[in-house]
This record gives structure tokens, sequence and C-alpha cells, in this order.
């Protein structure tokens, strides 16, 4: 959500082919609580930010492609259960940035980052 609010507020940014990041996920934390946590929040992302046919069609496709577990449903009752909040806090990026995000929306879906695996 940073990168967006700072897409929205004029930055730019740029991809850069040879860097490489390494993320190492804890092992004392409990992995089923992260994913459901990612879900969550990536929800949370397209709710906050997105314009509402963005977020709908957005929020189908990261449920299609999360596990089909208790972990899945429990991130959507999560997320619900916040909607007052994400109704307050609700900022859509500027037409330039969703249009941007429409953009990457394919080649993400093929990306192995977003696998809420664990």
């Amino acid at each position: 959500m940073l990168a967006l609010d700072l897409a929205a507020a004029g930055w730019w940014m740029m991809w850069e082919e040879d860097m490489i990041i390494h993320h190492e996920p804890s092992v004392s934390r409990d992995a089923t609580r992260r994913r459901q946590l990612g879900i969550r929040n990536t929800l949370w992302t397209l709710w906050l930010r997105r314009p509402a046919r963005s977020a709908l069609r957005r929020t189908r496709a990261v449920l299609a492609g999360a596990p089909k577990d208790a972990a899945t449903p429990g991130a959507v009752l999560e997320a619900a259960a916040s909607l007052p909040w994400v109704l307050r806090h609700r900022k859509v990026v500027p037409e330039h940035v969703e249009a941007g995000l429409v953009l990457l929306e394919e080649p993400q879906s093929r990306s192995r980052a977003r696998r809420y695996i664990g």
C-alpha cells in the first residue's frame, strides 16, 4: 500500500533487473497465520486503494488463487470485519496509477510471489 500511496503522490518507481531480494520467512512464526494475514492484507489494500470495480475483480482473483483451507475464509472474515474501518480510510488511487496496476495484473497472475502457501 505504501507503493500505491507514493505513486499517487507523484513518486516514480522502476524495475531494476539486476536487483535480487531474498526473503526468508521466520521459521518461528506460524506459517498458516502468516498466510492468512497476507491474504487479509491483500484484500485490505485492494479495498482501500483500488476503484470498486477493480477491487471486486481482484478480490475474486485473489480468492480464486488462494488455498482452499481454513486460513482463506478466516482471512476473508477478518478483512470483512474491518469493513467500517476500510470505508473510513478508503482513498482510491488516481486514474494513472490504476492504469498501471491494471497493466501489472496479468504478469502478477503468473508470478510465484503471490502463491499463498504455508
